[in-house]
């Protein structure tokens, strides 16, 4: 190999080490924190029962949420896409679920000083349960 083939080669694995780093660096610095919050609740997430307890949310993958409940030592992903508001009626950071009867279906995620936030797909469950009525939103205050 020439010394200006290496030369090449050489440069070419830089800058695609560098192409590497900073994106993965702009991926991280868009992912919304990890937070906390705790569920006094059983509540679906997606087609999942998650006991009452201590949570933790943060985002798995694009569009994908992770939902992990410490105590219980059991967690699920969730598919969401995002939802924006002009102007929210509350800038805290929180977890909205739709209360059907006894039943509580995680619906929407939303963090402190967003505009934008996640919202869950309707998952079977829900379908069937909003035939028979109209949800109560319920607000769970994330820390």
């Amino acid at each position: 190999m020439t010394k200006s083939k290496r030369s090449h080669l050489t440069m070419a694995a830089a800058l695609l080490a560098v192409t590497f780093v900073s994106l993965a660096g702009l991926a991280q610095a868009q992912s919304p924190l990890r937070l906390r919050a705790t569920i006094p609740f059983a509540f679906y997430a997606g087609e999942t029962l998650m006991p009452a307890g201590q949570y933790q949310v943060e985002r798995a993958a694009n569009g994908v949420m992770r939902i992990v409940c410490q105590e219980a030592r059991k967690s699920v992903l969730v598919n969401t896409f995002g939802v924006s508001q002009r102007f929210r009626e509350e800038a805290h950071a929180r977890l909205v679920f739709n209360k059907y009867g006894e039943a509580y279906l995680l619906s929407e995620m939303w963090w402190q000083d967003q505009q934008e936030g996640r919202k869950t797909f309707t998952s079977p469950i829900e379908r069937e349960l909003a035939q028979n009525g109209t949800p109560v939103r319920t607000t769970v205050a994330l820390q």
